[in-house]
């Protein structure tokens, strides 16, 4: 009963956060409030399904995940900013899609209701692929395919061995491989899949793989330069071989690059390929960025 009432006398906070241009009084007003409440896991106790207010045609199973309580306090948006919008905007327009690292689902969730073609979502953890489609079914959507797996540059006969760092919740961000990695607390054996089998013939694909974004786009470059699909992917300011790809990519294919803003504007900004580097999506306050031959 607290928790329910404490949720009501928060909702106007929610609204506000939600529906209120970035930059207003209100809205800006509502932000600490709200990074405060969601702080307090408890306060989402006893909710049976988490509604984003301003996405209420979409969904998600109550978790112990950071991205659905972001969702529930500051809305799709508010938690990925104007990417939650363009990817589905995005899927609209494709036939094909391919969603490499789905963590609980966010994105195939609003991308699936918006693809009219094949849905494609490859998540390695076990975790995380059964969230997924809990939230698929929530959502009732039936087309979307799901691959237990994990996506290596090119096919290989053996399983793989994924070390899940410790995060303090039974949901990650994030799995790596466990060579070379220190920070393990758990780990997964997981089948595998070759990436430039799974990139055939998509006109859309969002990759989002911990550091290996470099390997897969190299590895199916050939099929990237002949099919030029549309391309979100996650750069940091670290990865500096991701970022001559993407720079390369675009020059040669003819792809605008868009970095994504996270927060402060609603729109896309386009970089010319000449200046774009790895420590560019920063300079924006983010990490996304889409390579298209479309007019965002």
């Amino acid at each position: 009963m607290f928790y329910a009432l404490a949720r009501a006398l928060l909702y106007p906070f929610r609204w506000n956060a939600t529906h209120l241009p970035r930059g207003s009084f209100l809205r800006s007003a509502s932000i600490p409030i709200l990074k405060y409440a969601a702080r307090r896991r408890t306060l989402l106790r006893s909710i049976q399904v988490i509604t984003p207010l301003d996405r209420r045609d979409v969904s998600f199973v109550p978790t112990n995940s950071m991205v659905v309580e972001m969702t529930y306090w500051f809305g799709t948006q508010g938690y990925e900013g104007v990417l939650a919008e363009l990817w589905p905007r995005l899927c609209t327009k494709a036939q094909s899609v391919l969603e490499i690292g789905c963590n609980v689902g966010f994105y195939t969730v609003l991308g699936g209701k918006a693809a009219p073609g094949t849905y494609t979502v490859v998540e390695p953890l076990p975790e995380m692929a059964d969230i997924l489609r809990r939230n698929l079914a929530l959502n009732k959507l039936e087309r979307v395919d799901v691959v237990e797996a994990a996506v290596l540059p090119a096919p290989a006969d053996a399983n793989l061995q994924m070390s899940l760092p410790d995060e303090g919740r039974e949901t990650l961000i994030g799995a790596h491989l466990a060579s070379g990695v220190t920070l393990a607390q758990r780990s997964c054996t997981r089948g595998l899949e070759d990436f430039r089998l799974l990139a055939e013939g998509c006109d859309l694909i969002k990759l989002d793989v911990e550091g290996a974004e470099y390997a897969l786009l190299k590895a199916a470059m050939p099929i990237i330069e002949r099919n030029a699909p549309t391309i979100v992917v996650e750069v940091l300011p670290e990865s500096r071989l991701l970022g001559a790809l993407l720079a390369g990519m675009a020059q040669r294919i003819g792809y605008t690059i868009y970095v994504i803003p996270s927060f402060r504007t609603e729109y896309p900004v386009a970089v010319p390929h000449g200046s774009f580097t790895s420590r560019t999506p920063a300079m924006f306050q983010s990490k996304d960025v889409i390579l298209t031959r479309e007019k965002l």
